[in-house]
């Protein structure tokens, strides 16, 4: 839980998104009630070896970099994807 709770509280707030909707600084506020529902699922998630398909799908959206907008490599790909997953990879990480 030490673990969930210290990645939570590291996260930069202002990061857009993914298809869950939850923002970081809705994660950091809400940290006390989060913290041991997500410790069981990411336990559930090491013991089985499954995780929630939603952390496997990213939606992907394209920033303008610079130059002409006609041409497609003046664009940034960036993929969205669900912060709670990215917590939990996150976690991963460090333990790596």
């Amino acid at each position: 839980m030490e673990e969930v709770q210290h990645t939570i509280q590291n996260l930069k707030v202002g990061k857009t998104p993914g298809s869950d909707g939850i923002e970081n600084s809705t994660l950091k506020q809400s940290t006390e009630a989060l913290v041991a529902p997500l410790t069981r699922i990411y336990n559930e998630v090491l013991i089985t070896g499954i995780s929630p398909e939603e952390w496997k799908e990213s939606e992907m959206i394209i920033l303008h970099k610079k130059g002409s907008r006609a041409e497609i490599e003046n664009y940034w790909p960036l993929n969205l994807s669900d912060n709670v997953g990215k917590v939990f990879m996150k976690i991963l990480k460090n333990r790596l």
